[in-house]
C-alpha cells in the first residue's frame, strides 16, 4: 500500500498563489469602501443644499407661497412671509412640482439673496434628502456585491427605499 506524506501537525502548508490572491482580495474591499463612502458622502453634501434652509431657516425667511402655476419642475406664486420683518416676494420659484395644483397654499422657506424657496416642516425635510437616499440605494449594491455583506447590503437599501417611500408619501401634502 503507498504510503501518503503528511505535514507534521501545527505545520503552515503555502499555496503558491495565496498573497496575489490575498491582495485582490484586499484590494476588492478598500476599492470597494471607498466607493460606498463616496457616494453616501456626496448624497449628503447634495442633500444638505437643501435640508439646511428647510431646518435652519431664519422667521424672516419663512412663510407661503401661494402656487399660481407649475412648470414640468418647478412651480411659481407670490411669497408671503410669516414675519413683518420678512419682504414679500411678487414671485418665487419652487422646484418640488410633485403634487401641487394651482391655489396650493405650501410653507417654505426663502433662500438667501434668491427668488427660490424649498418647503418646511417634514415634507421639506424628506425631500431634501432625496438625493442621500439614491446614493443609499446605489451603495447597497456595492456594500452587498462588493464587500460580499448581503445582510448589511439589505439594511441600506431599505433605508434608502424607505426614506424614498416616505417622501413620496408627504409630497403632496
Amino acid at each position: 500500500m503507498p504510503v501518503i506524506a503528511t505535514a507534521p501537525p501545527g505545520a503552515v502548508r503555502h499555496r503558491p498563489h495565496s498573497r496575489p490572491v490575498r491582495a485582490l482580495g484586499v484590494c476588492r474591499v478598500v476599492g470597494s469602501s471607498l466607493v460606498v463612502t463616496l457616494l453616501v458622502v456626496s448624497g449628503a453634501w447634495a442633500s444638505w443644499g437643501t435640508v439646511q434652509y428647510s431646518l435652519y431657516a431664519k422667521e424672516i425667511t419663512r412663510g407661503t407661497m401661494t402656487v399660481d402655476r407649475c412648470g414640468p419642475r418647478s412651480c411659481t406664486g407670490p411669497f408671503v412671509p410669516r414675519s413683518p420683518l420678512g419682504e414679500a416676494h411678487p414671485t418665487v420659484e419652487l422646484e418640488q412640482h410633485i403634487g401641487r395644483v394651482e391655489g396650493d397654499r405650501v410653507a417654505v422657506a426663502l433662500r438667501p439673496d434668491t427668488a427660490q424657496v424649498v418647503r418646511t416642516g417634514l415634507p421639506g425635510f424628506l425631500y431634501g434628502w432625496l438625493p442621500l437616499a439614491g446614493a443609499l440605494l446605489l451603495a447597497s449594491v456595492i456594500v452587498a456585491g462588493g464587500l460580499r455583506l448581503p445582510r448589511p447590503g439589505l439594511a441600506v437599501a431599505a433605508t434608502g427605499l424607505a426614506l424614498v417611500t416616505a417622501t413620496f408619501l408627504t409630497a403632496a401634502t
